[in-house]
């Protein structure tokens, strides 16, 4: 599996000071080392994966695994990379998580740029860090994101409103897809505790969002918990009919483009 890691080291809870690219096997022990030049290299549709808060790194590489597991039977993606940061270890870190996930931002941004194009998937409080890491650039036109698969984000359902804190980033991305559900414990309780404001993955945006690249799924029929998204199929089910109905346009634009 390919790991880009934000952390000091794989297990750290503490951020680097630049991305690392390494080859972890099923153990989550490092097999290879790979310099980030490489990534300009892959041939094919790339799919970054971003976990949320509170993920300790063997935790990680299970969810990874599952997910990409999950995925690869629709055959959408010829790359899958998990990106993995500090995010803490225990539920009363998420002041200090929050923190390093904006500093953490700035080497996501680094991370993106090595790919001409690349389609993210986030979960919970890993989408902060990919609308922190386009919020906070100049160079934001320079960002070419495909499709950004938002779970469950812990962000505020008004963040993305007409005039929410993360509206603007939201021109940097073709299409953007929020998945949230009402049946979500953990951003019903933990999330508004500590924001004091309702999650964006709770029920979606608080008004009509009115941006024709941005869709909103509401899962709570078939996602009943935080981390339920990776288990589900129709989650799944839903972002194959999107990416194929999407080459179909595109080929349909242009039959003669490879």
């Amino acid at each position: 599996m390919q790991i880009i890691t934000l952390r000091r080291n794989l297990i750290s809870d503490q951020l680097g000071k630049w991305p690392k690219h390494v080859e972890v096997d099923k153990n989550a022990v490092v097999s290879n080392s790979i310099p980030m030049i490489d990534l300009k290299k892959l041939k094919g549709k790339t799919l970054l994966l971003i976990h949320g808060f509170n993920c300790e790194f063997d935790e990680t590489i299970e969810t990874f695994a599952e997910i990409i597991e999950n995925i690869a039977s629709f055959s959408l993606y010829e790359n899958i990379i998990g990106v993995t940061w500090p995010s803490g270890d225990k539920v009363f870190e998420w002041s200090d998580a929050n923190e390093r996930c904006i500093k953490a931002s700035k080497m996501l941004f680094d991370v993106i740029q090595f790919f001409d194009n690349v389609d993210i998937m986030a979960h919970s409080l890993g989408n902060k860090l990919v609308l922190e890491a386009l919020l906070n650039t100049k160079e934001i036109e320079e960002i070419k994101i495909d499709n950004f698969w938002m779970l469950a984000p812990a962000v505020d359902a008004d963040s993305i409103n007409k005039k929410g804190y993360y509206r603007k980033c939201m021109s940097a991305i073709l299409n953007v897809h929020i998945f949230h559900s009402a049946e979500d414990g953990v951003l019903k309780i933990v999330y508004r505790l500590a924001e004091r404001e309702a999650a964006l993955g709770l029920r979606g945006p608080s008004e009509k969002v009115n941006l024709p690249n941005v869709n909103v799924y509401d899962c709570k029929k078939y996602v009943k918990d935080h981390s339920g998204y990776k288990r589900s199929a129709h989650v799944y089910a839903k972002i194959s009919r999107e990416i194929k109905m999407q080459n179909a346009l595109n080929e349909f634009i242009d039959p003669f483009k490879d």
